[in-house]
């Protein structure tokens, strides 16, 4: 079974980076590749986990767009007056489906 090695595993990155795969995903697989290495590092599988990328698991996603309050008022007025209070509770006081 061949070693992973740092470059390797800086060298697969990168390449999925290029190849087009999104900043993202490549974060995410990376994050659940150190994870996986430092399992194995603390079982004392491996000597060293080869995953030494500062940042690459860190996933960095732009802030949201909020509506205006003027925004929210605009939208109620153009729903069904039966959606109105919905629209006006979820717009104004931040509130998800769920909730």
């Amino acid at each position: 079974m061949a070693e992973i090695s740092a470059p390797l595993v800086r060298r697969w990155r990168a390449d999925k980076l290029a190849g087009g795969t999104g900043p993202t995903t490549v974060a995410k697989a990376y994050a659940l590749l150190r994870a996986v290495l430092g399992t194995a590092l603390s079982d004392q599988m491996i000597r060293r986990s080869p995953c030494q990328i500062k940042g690459a698991g860190t996933v960095h996603t732009p802030e949201r767009p909020t509506v205006t309050v003027q925004e929210v008022y605009a939208l109620a007025g153009a729903v069904l007056a039966r959606y109105r209070v919905l629209v006006l509770m979820a717009g104004l006081l931040g509130l998800g489906w769920g909730e």
